[in-house]
């Protein structure tokens, strides 16, 4: 039987040994200083003046004084002496200087270095990942922190016709999508299944311009489909102001909506729905109604109606005279002239007809 542990060299207690206790001692020694190996230096040569209990030294090639004779040796101040020990292939001690983790390969201590996570072929995390996910996570959520100041979120495509884009699935599923998708103009578009897909937003890269359910806007605001603004239980407004002071605006009130064309509010004309039943033209203040549509069909119209030099109005006498004819036959022609006449009789081939009372 040897005398020492193999890997260690711990010495053994031996059956006819005296002094088993100083045997025994030594061996404890040993494991104090290698068990959690914290080194205060390495490829030291000269002992320090004043060594600390059970500090530890990893000598260099080139040792002097007490250390002489012990080159790549651990040298541990124990019970005012230094006990060398050969460390082995393998051994890791701890670098009091730097913190950092020594390993023995060969005649040398190697500083352990965190794994190189760069070029990495993928990563999971709490999942797996393949060739084309190369970032996977499961997760209830992801956050992605500013360092002080902003952060950006980066999607960077090779060329126009490829995809940039933040996708939303159901059941992997793509039901929204918002990027730049087989161009460079930004849309957000929706499916119901996956595959069949609408243009609900496009903004024209190159001038700003909005389309609405429109791949190619050609107006700041191109709107290609029908539309509606309204609100219940109360009023809203959408309002097109313009750089010169015109204004045009559509509004809805609780029972009522209007369309709305003016240089300066109030001023200008609207035309109105009222109550549902009627369509109003009329002053933008609303003070004053021009014509009224009623649902039924019928047509009011409030003060004189002219075209030219045609003018009716209503007196403030009583009317003396009335000219009837077949509903829809009666005809007003007038030459475009000052002082134009109205004719209510034509002769020849199609004409009026008409009674006097």
């Amino acid at each position: 039987m040897p005398d020492v542990s193999t890997r260690l060299s711990l010495p053994y207690l031996m059956p006819s040994q005296a002094q088993k206790h100083v045997t025994h001692n030594e061996a404890l020694q040993k494991l104090d200083a290698l068990v959690q190996l914290a080194v205060e230096a390495f490829d030291s040569n000269t002992p320090p003046e004043l060594p600390s209990g059970g500090s530890i030294y990893a000598l260099g090639d080139n040792p002097v004084e007490e250390w002489a004779g012990h080159p790549n040796e651990l040298a541990a101040w124990i019970d005012e002496s230094w006990l060398f020990i050969l460390p082995q292939e393998g051994w890791f001690a701890l670098n009091k200087v730097t913190g950092g983790l020594m390993r023995r390969l060969g005649a040398q201590w190697l500083e352990v270095s965190p794994p190189d996570l760069s070029e990495l072929d993928g990563l999971g995390v709490n999942a797996n990942y393949d060739s084309t996910n190369r970032l996977s996570v499961s997760a209830p959520a992801t956050l992605l922190n500013h360092e002080g100041a902003g952060h950006q979120l980066k999607l960077n495509k090779a060329a126009t016709t490829d995809t940039a884009s933040l996708l939303f699935q159901t059941g992997f599923s793509g039901r929204a999508e918002m990027g730049t998708a087989g161009e460079d103009n930004f849309a957000i578009k929706v499916s119901p299944d996956g595959s069949t897909w609408v243009d609900a937003l496009v903004v024209d890269n190159a001038n700003g311009n909005i389309g609405v359910q429109n791949a190619n806007p050609e107006f700041p605001l191109d709107v290609d489909t029908l539309g509606r603004v309204s609100r219940t239980g109360g009023g809203c407004a959408f309002i097109v102001d313009r750089s010169d002071g015109s204004l045009s605006a559509l509004h809805a009130g609780k029972n009522e909506s209007s369309f709305l064309f003016s240089d300066t509010a109030p001023n200008g004309f609207q035309i109105r729905a009222q109550s549902r039943d009627n369509i109003l033209l009329g002053t933008a203040a609303g003070s004053t109604e021009v014509f009224r549509i009623t649902a039924a069909g019928a047509l009011t119209v409030t003060g004189p109606v002219g075209q030219g030099g045609v003018v009716w109005t209503s007196g403030s006498g009583s009317p003396e005279g009335v000219v009837i004819a077949p509903v829809g036959s009666l005809y007003s022609r007038t030459d475009g002239a000052a002082g134009t006449s109205l004719y209510v009789k034509e002769s020849g081939s199609g004409n009026t007809g008409w009674a006097a009372k």
